[in-house]
């Protein structure tokens, strides 16, 4: 899988953060930005799982798990690492290093339309702790597992 260009992330993140801008509004730009139906879904679909797993985890002391799952052709859940994703690897980071420098605003929009941050709330809303939380990885719905085989089969001869 092809690496993800820092500039493409940064911007994708522009565009999903911005105030009052709609699902459709968000699916055409980063489509536009993107140039590739899959890159645009994996950049709308991670991001803010990306970034609310970062702003969750400065909430209490979440235990995350390293994998993910996707659906398969045949509607078979498969799982992988998080590592077998480009902008999981690059996101992780830039969203740490964004926590730092105080550049909350676009990336809480993000966080915010994340299903671990909607997870988290709910239990907060509950009056319980995040401590000791385990979170799982995302489950997603609109990226085919096939793309990531690869990855992952790299991933376990380099490194398993």
């Amino acid at each position: 899988m092809t690496p993800i260009e820092p500039a493409i992330l940064e911007a994708a993140i522009e565009i999903i953060g911005e105030e009052g801008i709609s699902d459709e509004e968000i699916e055409e730009r980063v489509l536009a930005l993107a140039k590739d139906a899959m890159l645009a879904r994996r950049l709308i679909d991670w991001l803010p799982e990306i970034l609310g797993a970062v702003a969750v985890g400065h909430m209490g002391k979440v235990n995350f798990v390293d994998t993910f799952s996707a659906k398969t052709k045949q509607g078979k859940w498969k799982s992988s690492p998080m590592k077998a994703e480009p902008i999981f690897v690059l996101g992780i980071k830039r969203a740490q290093d964004a926590r730092h420098r105080d550049r909350t605003g676009v990336y809480e929009r993000v966080a915010f339309r994340s299903a671990i941050m909607r997870s988290a709330g709910q239990v907060l809303d509950s009056g319980q702790s995040l401590d000791g939380v385990t979170a799982s990885g995302p489950a997603l719905i609109g990226i085919p597992a096939e793309i990531y085989r690869s990855a992952v089969s790299l991933l376990q001869r380099l490194f398993w």
